[in-house]
């Protein structure tokens, strides 16, 4: 069983995965594979060809992730093509990946799920809410403007509308101990129908 972990921006997915991995879970993040796919030098010509001022790849690739970023959550055109360059080789590793550890109960931190269109690959789904007051704080801790806030939260569905029927929903919105308590009830469900 594959579970993906979603929500939007500033939701807290990342520490709901750090909790996930201290229960003793494999936990996969797509963030991360991204980042090693971003040392691949045949990837990297290929996302040159998309973003020729800020990749370079000679001796060394050099990538400027903050340039990128700035110009997929204002243009859709560009964030599309960046999505149908990298999510085929993200969803291969994943599958291999979770082959390869012989893993039965796999989660997956997938911030794009829904935009991406991945969501029937993955057997559950776990969704954090937050409040949107709370998601804008933690993306300004992150040093990031209300434009660049409102840009990144604007480019993704609006998880207010997504049916909680149809998903795992967990609602990020008290302290950290309210969050693993929800999260640790969340896990005895999943494994208990797994089993």
């Amino acid at each position: 069983m594959i579970v993906a972990i979603t929500g939007g921006i500033g939701s807290g997915k990342s520490l709901v995965s750090d909790i996930i991995r201290k229960e003793g879970h494999f936990v996969l993040s797509c963030d991360d594979i991204v980042t090693e796919l971003y040392k691949d030098r045949d990837f990297c010509k290929k996302l040159n060809k998309i973003f020729p001022i800020h990749v370079k790849v000679g001796k060394e690739i050099t990538i400027n992730r903050a340039g990128i970023s700035k110009i997929i959550f204002t243009d859709e055109s560009m964030r599309d093509k960046l999505n149908a360059l990298v999510h085929p080789y993200v969803v291969k590793k994943i599958f291999d990946t979770v082959k390869k550890e012989q893993k039965e109960l796999a989660f997956v931190e997938v911030p794009v799920l829904f935009e991406s269109k991945l969501q029937n690959l993955f057997d559950k789904i776990i969704v954090v809410f937050r409040p949107l007051e709370e998601r804008l704080k933690a993306l300004k801790s992150r040093g990031l403007s209300a434009k660049e806030s409102k840009n990144r939260i604007d480019s993704q569905v609006d998880y207010d509308r997504i049916s909680k029927k149809d998903v795992i929903s967990l609602d990020n919105d008290s302290d950290i101990l309210s969050l693993e308590c929800k999260v640790k009830e969340i896990l005895k469900d999943i494994i208990k129908n797994y089993k």
